[in-house]
């Protein structure tokens, strides 16, 4: 049972590392999304503030604005790579209770398992060293054009 719990201990782990990098990217891409969203609150506070002449009403709407501002300082400042809820898998029971379960054909299931885990490891590996080595696959058609042009020493017009 000890080689069985060390196979599912790294499959875990290389799920999390696999994973980590998308999800950064997807909580960054949420706070960009969440930015926008107060910004355009923001806006429409201060078209608000320009046609009211309610005293009252204008600093209602301040106090509405200075926290929207507060908000969006609070999630400029938030890095998505110090959360340390990214290091945990969320939802692992159905790999603990097939482990639990299986406890005939063990030595297949770790094999399994030790499989799975280099599968994931080697596939982050992999994706690192794409991306490493042939930056552009990200780039836009512009920019991957602008670099094609640079290698051989031609400039794109603008």
């Amino acid at each position: 049972m000890k080689q069985a719990a060390r196979a599912y201990r790294d499959v875990i782990r290389a799920m999390v590392r696999g994973d980590r990098r998308s999800r950064i990217a997807q909580r960054a891409e949420e706070t960009r999304k969440q930015i926008a969203m107060l910004t355009y609150k923001r806006m429409n506070i201060v078209r608000q503030q320009n046609e009211t002449k309610d005293a009252m009403l204008n600093a209602s709407l301040f106090k509405d604005l200075q926290l929207l501002n507060r908000q969006v300082e609070t999630l400029k400042r938030d890095r998505a790579e110090n959360d340390k809820s990214l290091l945990f898998v969320r939802d692992t029971a159905l790999i603990r209770d097939s482990l639990l379960q299986e406890r005939g054909d063990n030595e297949r299931l770790v094999q399994h398992l030790h499989d799975i885990g280099s599968f994931l490891t080697n596939q982050r590996e992999y994706d690192e060293l794409i991306e490493r080595y042939n930056g552009s696959s990200k780039l836009s058609q512009e920019e991957t054009v602008r670099r094609t042009a640079g290698k051989v020493g031609l400039h794109v017009p603008f």
